[in-house]
């Protein structure tokens, strides 16, 4: 009793601690998952500019290699044409994801001309359903430009056509060059306008899924982290699937949106000067100052009906097409992060749970070693008085007998006295022995069939004598042949003298012990009742732990091992049976044993 503080102590502050641990985890998840969620959306951040630059760059190289020398364009159509896209289709993605190239001339009466790659040749050609729109953008811009200025007069907003998909390369009319001579008086006059063309481009919306999205995507999106989220690309106008990694994306729920397929000014200025290290590396022969120059400006919404400056009159705004959006598979980024918030908090919580549940086992297996410890000298104290009581009795009777002191007449009666105690003492051996042999496995030896009855009269036997001598009677119930069992016999009779020894240890003197047989379709059961001092409910729990005795045993000082019931169980148990204690109406103890009753098969044996 005087441990149970100190366990309880010990309890009380390993829970304290498991409590303060499983706090501070959480709040270490929590931290840990907020973490998480930034580096994840750095991450897709990276990951989406990484790709929507790469898909703008191809296109800005593309645009820029498909741009031809204004004057070679005048000499031969067809020949710059051909060279441009086959320039474009040897360096560029989006250049071998080309369709169909076609040269027209803005406003109401333009023609259209398309390039046939194979033979190098322009002819003329209807208008395709599809440039529809767009040839409707280029009616409505001036017939001329200035020569020299760049690009496309600002009222064109964008060549980039992400419905086509497509885009458009403007050739200006070429500066003329004049070479003087020295003495030469030079006469600047205002500048013409001029014709000039446009050049479309349309792109096969297949190839460049294929060709430049899709590996850009498997690329930045093809590693765990990727397989968590959905990628697509969506045209703006009408809010079509250009391409899609899974399922389909919501715009409106997405954890991270880009522009893609526009024309950037960066890259527009890195091609240009990526395409001049080529030419110069293949010595092409058309200086510099004959190409295309290339401006591209901003311009914000108030420019919208504003009147354009000069300057402005010949630039273009960019813009954006098509949308990367990415989309986490779970509905979104905050999905992502609670489950695996979720997940690693069951698992910092189940390990601290299994540690708990370790240092609970280790508790009680302590406090159970302890307990049984105790019992264990109990049960030698109780074993060494039980044995020092009889050998004494035996000793004293043996000495009165060899000094002869004990007159004729009282000589039977120091027999029976021998006799009596010797039996207390080997009945005391046997209890020991059958614990030792319940402890190492070897209480059932040999299995055969059983008659319940015999085994009930072969227990009543060993045990009438100590119950003749207390003055208690053994009724016995159930005819022979009530039932079968198969089973070790020895080992069932010993179990059921364990159960009248215990039952005639605790009746009262002149009460009688009573054996119940019945069999029950496939169950033989036996009850062992007495009238004795009865049992606390809250002792049946108990009954069979080894060395255990109960409270009114104890408090009556009734002498025992507490091995006894113990040594039943196993012994019911090893035969598949089930054994159990009840208090009887009316005072005393009811222990009930159910075997397993023997097949037809064996009765017939």
């Amino acid at each position: 009793m005087r441990s149970r503080p100190w366990h309880v102590a010990i309890a009380v502050a390993l829970v304290g601690l498991l409590a303060v641990l499983a706090t501070l985890q959480y709040r270490w998840v929590a931290d840990v998952s907020r973490a998480e969620r930034d580096r994840l959306q750095a991450s897709l951040r990276t990951r989406g500019a990484e790709v929507a630059a790469a898909v703008d760059r191809d296109l800005s190289r593309t645009f820029v290699a498909l741009q031809v020398d204004a004057v070679a364009f005048e000499r031969d159509r067809a020949a710059a044409l051909a060279d441009a896209a086959t320039r474009a289709a040897s360096t560029t993605s989006t250049g071998a994801a080309i369709r169909e190239i076609y040269v027209a001339e803005p406003g109401d009466a333009g023609s259209l001309q398309r390039l046939d790659r194979q033979s190098r040749a322009l002819e003329h050609t209807n208008w395709p359903p599809e440039l529809t729109l767009l040839r409707g953008r280029l009616d409505a811009m001036p017939r001329t430009a200035v020569p020299g200025l760049p690009l496309l007069p600002g009222r064109f907003d964008n060549p980039v056509d992400g419905d086509l998909p497509g885009f458009i390369v403007p050739v200006t009319p070429p500066v003329p060059r004049i070479e003087p001579q020295p003495g030469d008086v030079i006469v600047k006059r205002a500048p013409i306008e001029e014709p000039w063309h446009a050049i479309i481009v349309w792109l096969d919306r297949d190839q460049v899924r294929s060709r430049l999205i899709a590996p850009l995507v498997a690329q930045q999106f093809g590693d765990a982290l990727g397989a968590e989220f959905n990628v697509a690309v969506i045209n703006r106008s009408d809010r079509r699937t250009i391409y899609r990694s899974g399922a389909p994306v919501d715009l409106a729920a997405t954890d991270f949106t880009s522009d893609l397929f526009a024309l950037r000014l960066g890259d527009l200025v890195w091609a240009q000067s990526v395409r001049a290290a080529d030419d110069a590396a293949g010595e092409r022969s058309a200086p510099m100052k004959d190409r295309v120059s290339l401006t591209i400006v901003r311009r914000g919404a108030t420019d919208e009906g504003a009147d354009a400056s000069p300057t402005a009159a010949h630039t273009v705004r960019q813009g954006a097409t098509w949308t990367l959006a990415l989309q986490a598979k779970q509905g979104s980024l905050d999905a992502v992060i609670a489950r695996s918030r979720a997940r690693n908090l069951a698992v910092s919580l189940g390990v601290l749970g299994v540690l708990g549940a370790g240092l609970a086992l280790l508790l009680v297996a302590g406090v159970r070693e302890q307990r049984i410890a105790r019992q264990q000298l109990e049960f030698v104290a109780s074993v060494s008085h039980e044995l020092r009581t009889p050998l004494a009795v035996i000793r004293s009777a043996a000495e009165n007998l060899a000094d002869g002191v004990v007159a004729p007449d009282s000589v039977p009666q120091y027999a029976a006295l021998i006799r009596s105690e010797g039996r207390r003492l080997s009945d005391m051996v046997e209890r020991v022995m059958d614990f030792a042999g319940m402890s190492a496995g070897t209480l059932i030896r040999n299995r055969r069939s059983l008659d319940a009855r015999d085994i009930v009269d072969r227990a009543v036997a060993t045990a009438s004598a100590d119950a003749a001598e207390q003055g208690i009677g053994i009724d016995v119930h159930g005819a022979p042949g009530v039932g079968r069992t198969v089973g070790d016999a020895d080992a069932l009779a010993s179990a059921l003298h364990n159960a009248l020894a215990n039952a005639v240890k605790y009746s009262r003197p002149g009460s009688r012990v009573e054996v119940d047989v019945a069999s029950s379709g496939d169950t033989l059961r036996i009850a062992v009742s007495d009238r004795g001092i009865g049992i606390d409910d809250e002792d049946i729990p108990h009954v069979f732990e080894p060395f255990f005795r109960g409270r009114r045993a104890v408090d009556s000082q009734v002498r025992g091992s507490g091995v006894g019931l113990s040594v039943v169980q196993k012994i019911v148990d090893a035969h598949g049976g089930h054994v159990r204690v009840a208090p009887r109406h009316g005072g005393g103890t009811v222990l009930t044993i159910e075997l397993p009753a023997a097949p037809p098969q064996s009765e017939e044996a």
